[in-house]
């Protein structure tokens, strides 16, 4: 599970960078660029400390995860009148939840989280 969860990282850090710069260049969405740029760097570092220490690594993964959970929600609420950017922010939310979730296993797999 620990090996699968490495390039799961990197996936998902270019996922949310990529998806910033579309929202910038598409609706001019400063937030969007930031939360982008944020997530992808948080996201590296747990990536970069993979390899030394899983625990600390999926830990900040998880963290960067649950937190775009809640920001995706809060854009639920906030774009609720336009289905297309509420269908996005759902699905935006839902992979981050479960993506999320993966992350808590590896890092149980990894001794961080008690069992």
């Amino acid at each position: 599970m620990l090996k699968a969860g490495k390039p799961i990282v990197l996936i998902y850090a270019f996922f949310m960078l990529f998806g910033g710069i579309m929202a910038y260049r598409k609706v001019h969405s400063w937030e969007s660029l930031a939360a982008g740029i944020v997530s992808a760097i948080l996201l590296l570092i747990g990536y970069s400390l993979l390899g030394a220490n899983p625990r600390k690594g999926y830990t900040i993964s998880l963290a960067t995860a649950a937190c775009l959970v809640l920001v995706f929600i809060e854009r639920c609420v906030k774009t609720a009148g336009d289905p297309k950017s509420l269908g996005r922010n759902i699905g935006l939310a839902v992979l981050s939840l479960i993506v999320g979730v993966f992350f808590a296993v590896c890092a149980k797999s990894s001794g961080d989280i008690p069992a």
